[in-house]
């Protein structure tokens, strides 16, 4: 699904609903590049004034929102891929950067922040892992 400026209700409906049962049902430990916090954020973005929508979607994330690590990377570092899904409109990513990192800090989420290239961020990524490996 188009996840962008243009997304529409029911295509944000499908993708909420997917992502509750992936994150739901899928056996621990799990990475995913995508999570309930961007898809809350969008929504929030997207749809500001379908307060039952944002209260529905908050409620149903709250409870299953318990990651035990999160990277934030921000957007417009470097131009993003055309993928054909997400927009490429710099001022939109940037309005979806600020709904995310708004919903992190409501949430109360530890994050993260990795900044660099896509190789400096793997290996930023891999030495956090591997120190939260050691600590646990």
């Amino acid at each position: 699904f188009d996840l962008n400026e243009d997304t529409s209700l029911e295509s944000e409906l499908w993708i909420i609903a997917k992502q509750l049962e992936m994150e739901m049902l899928t056996p621990r430990p799990w990475i995913a590049d995508k999570c309930m916090l961007d898809i809350l954020a969008y929504a929030c973005y997207l749809f500001p004034r379908d307060k039952e929508l944002l209260n529905v979607v908050t409620r149903a994330f709250r409870k299953n929102m318990n990651y035990d690590l999160v990277f934030y990377l921000p957007c417009n570092e470097f131009p993003i891929e055309d993928d054909g899904f997400r927009s490429t409109d710099p001022v939109f990513q940037k309005k979806i950067d600020e709904y995310i990192l708004r919903v992190m800090k409501k949430a109360n989420i530890n994050f993260h922040k990795i900044t660099g290239s896509p190789k400096e961020r793997l290996e930023k990524a891999k030495n956090i892992i591997d120190m939260q490996l050691i600590t646990t």
